[in-house]
């Protein structure tokens, strides 16, 4: 699996996952997103050691990695999810916006998470039966009773079994299990695919019917 940022408001990192469940990366560390415990860039690929904390017995072999403007999330087959990097828009969903230089458990899941998804500053992990939870900053992302930023995962209320999610920026895409398409968050350029520029704090239908199969987003586009 290969992982990149898209959204290049810093220099890229990509991410290697090998067959055996390890990671490497390069790129630029400036963040902690590297998560090599110092906030260096590398030019070569650079094996990121897990905490003995965190040991493959304990937390399994990494599945999947995806990487957002200045952090990184990595999940496991065991469920478990991790993150490193910048924290200041509480992307990492530890609690607070400090950043971390080396991979450290989300704890407030307490589920088990079978894909995840990041956009600039915010996370997402979706759980086995299809609930998705929401982390970091987004002024459409979250529901108006809360702040613009959460520093742990929240829930999102929507009535649909989730099996994938894509993050541009500011805006997210849902895919259900029974094939149909939502989308919310930003949608100044026409991102969401509602039929006209404006924000969308819930998830609103844009296809049904139609079996869709998977869902990617870009920066400002679907």
């Amino acid at each position: 699996h290969v992982s990149m940022d898209r959204h290049h408001h810093a220099p890229p990192l990509v991410s290697l996952v090998e067959d055996i469940g390890e990671l490497f990366s390069f790129g630029c560390g400036r963040y902690g997103q590297l998560g090599h415990g110092m906030r260096s860039d590398e030019r070569y690929p650079k094996l990121v050691e897990f905490s003995v904390h965190y040991s493959k017995a304990r937390i399994g072999h990494i599945v999947q990695v995806v990487c957002g403007d200045r952090h990184t999330m990595v999940l496991t087959d065991h469920g478990r999810v991790l993150t490193f990097g910048s924290g200041e828009h509480g992307q990492l969903g530890h609690g607070t916006s400090d950043d971390s230089t080396r991979p450290e458990e989300v704890k407030g899941l307490r589920r088990r998470i079978v894909r995840i998804d990041c956009g600039a500053v915010h996370s997402i992990a979706i759980t086995e039966d299809g609930l998705l939870f929401i982390w970091g900053f987004g002024e459409n992302l979250h529901p108006k009773d809360f702040m613009n930023i959460s520093f742990t995962p929240r829930l999102l209320q929507f009535n649909q079994h989730i099996v994938m999610s894509a993050s541009g920026h500011g805006h997210v895409l849902l895919l259900t299990y029974d094939g149909d398409a939502y989308a919310f968050g930003s949608g100044l350029e026409g991102q969401l695919g509602h039929g006209a520029n404006g924000n969308v704090m819930q998830p609103r239908l844009i296809l049904k019917g139609k079996n869709v199969r998977q869902v990617l987003a870009g920066r400002y586009f679907r």
